[in-house]
């Protein structure tokens, strides 16, 4: 920020550089009057970001001051698109009443937002956490593993520690997660630049005090200072949650945070999804971008934002356990055997409030009446809901969800305190019921009626002046006075006190009127006052309730997903499989859950699946494109997950033994941020496969091997099945074009063949989108160059050279004779050379790979 220049350098300029010297990595929102305005640097920034007129203070002086502003009434929208854009905006408020200040007005930053530490509920994803993340790595050199991860969420009191062993632990952390914001020590910059790959959405701030808590002893005295029983950590996860404490707390000055504990997370408690399974199956958002479209799109029927996150969570985290995924079921079975019950809690689950986001801004003293009021009617809910869950038929005879007792006093304060319909923001007043408190009752009668007194006042002026149109008026500049038109300024009386003249008449005051005024403002402000001091005592209260509260946010938070995978359920026929300790996954009549959706006009095709450890647990599927061998499998991992999280599943019958991860590699594409071309990215994916899958994972690789040559290719796809099949022992599902691998079911017990049918209509394939057993006898390639559309000329062409590859002769130019050798064919061998080639083979030592890489050889020796 430039040096002030004497020309500018006034109280509010001085206080405002006093301000932003303490914020410099902030926008600074400096309130002067209706406006928040900004200045230098920053005006410069937002006027770019926001496309506001930039303009100067002190205009016409040597050197202007840069400025822009916007109004304080339409803040949100702005405060909304700068959070979006990755600003950080330090809101510095007017601590006073301008009128009644003495000398320049008091000012300070009340709040800074950043993307990760919002808790304004119109500026945030309803169905959405909103984390704030640390990750501290081991070197601080680089962005090798492991690394400590703390995430929290100040909207909703959450907070979550973990330690990750590598990169590819920690994407999927990060993947899970989705943080809006990640803290990094600043001189890490590789560890900026994979964040930036791995978690575009995220904001990153440099955050220097994350190297200073790499001191375990700092570490845990920091935790302390905010959580007093805090689990032990280890060094980095511990460094990583005092970061996020200390940066969460430099937001909200002067305030406690809602955060009251801490819970250690590990991959081994839930179902690892890594972030290119969580991208390849579309867990969270399409190929497009969109919500909608994804499995977490389709299955969230949820009905309070509460029960949306959970859902969002429950989904990207599914669980392991097998009892834990039982209850869960047998929540889900319970409400959907009762309609009744079910539809009647989802109704009375519509009218409830975000409790976790409300009780975090009432620690934040940042809650509004309606809110609170909007706590008030949940609260009223809950016997109905007890009711309801006490009628449900469950395994064991307990409810689904236990609703948790809250001190019925709070309830009943709230309900004698706050009108029908209190106002969106307290400083205006109309909160409370008459009745609660006679000294605000007195106030509320003296302004009211005062006011109505100024109208008599009017009446008894006009009267007695005769000036018909005489007007008693109110403004902030000179409070009440008395407009009387040119002209009428003959009727006038002498009393009258004259106080502006305007173009069409002037304005005065008489000693009654301000008298009445002096009344009538008093008690209006006076009560004003008391109802903001009133209505803050009862957020004291509500957040003093805090614990229960959490407790009831959790237990409606849980209801409203099992209603909402129960609705699911019930209106697209999903059973409860049988989920079991074992490694086989069967599925009868699978079906993908989005796919039958959106994307399957003459109806699904369902496909059974039987993948078992101890048995066939490689499946090696051949067929044509769009023959539906992707989604086929896609839908076996799908199905999986959503068992794990507790929900029922599009299929006949299943049986679904849990995995301890689930890993895909489908698709192509490059990263040219890290100079990676599509064979690149696809042996990075697999390598990451390798090393992680386990003998309780499920695999799933589409065309491994297709962004190299055909041998190269082949070779790997080939190592990599036999790899899994003998060293991993994982249930994989392998989709190829290579059909050389179908020979592997002959030599590998625990692999079988299968393949997506079709069949054909003279040159045209008709794809019948059913897995059997078997291998695909051909790839319908040229009919389905055909579908999209390749010119006749082409397609004629291409059927041509394949008839001379299938024919063991290379590709003629159109036109060639056969007869006639091209000068491009090569030379014959010579005898000799392939007479020493043969003799030195050891037939009975080649491995399939070898003898497929040697038949090549001699095919160019020949």
């Amino acid at each position: 920020m430039p040096r002030a220049s004497s020309s500018h350098d006034t109280p509010v300029m001085r206080q405002y550089r006093d301000v932003k010297g303490r914020y410099p990595g902030a926008l600074v929102f400096f309130r002067l009057g209706d406006f928040y305005e900004m200045f230098y640097e920053d005006a410069v920034a937002a006027s770019k970001a926001l496309g506001l007129a930039l303009t100067s203070r002190d205009k016409g002086k040597e050197d202007p001051v840069p400025m822009c502003g916007v109004p304080h009434h339409s803040v949100k929208t702005y405060l909304q698109r700068l959070l979006e854009q990755g600003f950080k905006v330090a809101v510095c408020e007017q601590l006073e009443d301008p009128s009644k200040a003495k000398g320049i007005v008091a000012r300070d930053v009340v709040r800074v937002i950043t993307p990760g530490s919002n808790v304004d509920t119109d500026l945030l994803e309803a169905s959405q956490a909103n984390y704030l993340a640390c990750v501290v790595p081991a070197d601080s050199e680089a962005s090798s593993g492991p690394f400590g991860i703390a995430a929290a969420d100040i909207s909703t009191g959450e907070m979550l520690v973990m330690d990750a062993a590598d990169e590819a632990e920690l994407a999927g952390e990060l993947a899970r997660l989705d943080p809006r914001e990640v803290l990094i020590p600043p001189a890490w910059k590789a560890l900026e630049a994979f964040l930036a790959e791995r978690s575009p959405r995220a904001s990153r701030t440099p955050f220097a005090p994350a190297r200073d808590f790499l001191d375990p002893g700092r570490s845990a005295s920091r935790i302390r200072d905010f959580i007093e029983d805090a689990p032990g950590l280890g060094p980095r996860a511990a460094s990583a949650a005092a970061s996020v404490l200390d940066y969460l707390a430099s937001t909200q000055p002067g305030l406690d945070l809602p955060i009251r504990r801490i819970v250690p997370s590990s991959p081994s408690e839930h179902l690892v999804l890594d972030d290119n399974t969580i991208r390849h199956l579309e867990i969270v958002r399409a190929a497009t971008g969109d919500r909608k479209g994804s499995l977490v799109g389709w299955m969230d029927r949820t009905c309070t934002p509460m029960g949306g996150r959970l859902l969002h969570a429950w989904i990207l985290a599914p669980l392991v356990d097998v009892s834990a995924i039982r209850r869960r079921q047998d929540g889900v079975e319970a409400l959907l055997g009762d309609s009744g019950a079910r539809d009647e809690i989802r109704r009375l689950l519509g009218s409830a409030c975000d409790i976790d986001r409300i009780v975090s801004r009432a620690v934040l003293r940042a809650s509004t009446p309606r809110e609170i009021g909007s706590l008030r009617s949940t609260l009223s809910l809950l016997p109905a809901l007890s009711r309801l869950l006490s009628g449900l038929s469950t395994p064991g005879d307990a409810p689904p969800v236990e609703i948790p007792p809250v001190d019925p006093s709070l309830a009943d304060t709230l309900e004698r305190a706050l009108v029908d319909t209190p106002p969106p923001i307290a400083r205006e007043g109309g909160i409370f019921r008459r009745g609660y408190r006679p000294d605000l009752d007195d106030l509320v009668e003296l302004s009211t009626s005062g006011k109505d007194a100024m109208a008599r006042m009017e009446q008894g002026e006009r009267e007695a002046t005769s000036i018909s149109s005489l007007k008693i008026r109110y403004n902030k500049v000179f409070g009440y006075f008395i407009e009387v038109t040119k002209p009428n300024l003959h009727l006038v009386p002498e009393r009258y006190i004259r106080k502006q003249t305007l173009a069409t008449g002037e304005r005065y005051v008489t000693a009654d009127l301000t008298d009445l005024e002096g009344r009538i403002l008093t008690a209006d402000d006076r009560r004003k006052a008391l109802e903001e001091s009133m209505f803050q005592d009862l957020v004291s209260l509500v957040a003093r309730h805090e614990p229960d509260l959490r407790r009831l946010g959790e237990a409606l938070a849980r209801l409203d997903v099992l209603a909402s995978f129960a609705a699911l359920a019930a209106r697209h026929g999903y059973v409860r499989p049988r989920v079991v300790s074992s490694g086989r996954i069967l599925i009868r009549a699978g079906r993908h859950p989005v796919v039958e959706a959106f994307g399957a006009p003459d109806g699904f095709v369902p496909n059974d699946v039987d993948l078992d450890v101890d048995a066939h647990r490689l499946w090696i599927i051949t067929g044509p494109n769009m023959s539906g061998k992707s989604t086929f499998m896609r839908q076996v991992a799908l199905s999986a997950i959503m068992a794990q999280a507790g929900s029922f599943i599009p299929a006949r019958e299943a049986e679904i033994g849990v995995a301890d991860r689930i890993f895909t590699r489908v698709g192509a594409s490059d990263n040219l941020s890290w100079g990676q071309s599509t064979f690149m990215v696809e042996m990075t994916e697999t390598a990451t496969i390798l090393r992680h899958a386990t003998r309780r994972s499920l695999v799933v690789l589409d065309e491994v091997g297709r962004g190299t040559s055909t041998f190269d290719g082949m070779s790997i796809a080939w190592a990599v099945a036999e790899h899994l099949h003998d060293a991993v022992g994982s249930r994989t599902l392998f989709a190829t074009h290579y059909h050389e691998l179908t020979s592997l079911a002959e030599t590998h017990p625990n692999a079988a063949n299968y393949n997506a049918t079709a069949t054909e209509y003279g040159d045209r394939v008709v794809f019948l989108r059913k897995i059997e057993p078997g291998s695909a006898s051909r790839s319908y390639g040229i009919q389905v160059a055909r579908l999209a559309g390749l010119p006749e000329k082409v397609l004629r062409r291409a059927r041509r050279i394949l008839e001379d590859l299938e024919s063991g002769r290379g590709p003629a130019a159109p036109g060639t004779d056969r007869t006639q050798m091209s000068l491009f064919e090569p030379a014959p061998a010579r005898p000799d050379t392939l007479r020493e080639t043969l003799a030195g083979i050891d037939v009975n030592g080649l491995t399939p790979l070898e003898a497929l890489a040697l038949l090549a050889r001699l095919k160019d020796l020949s």
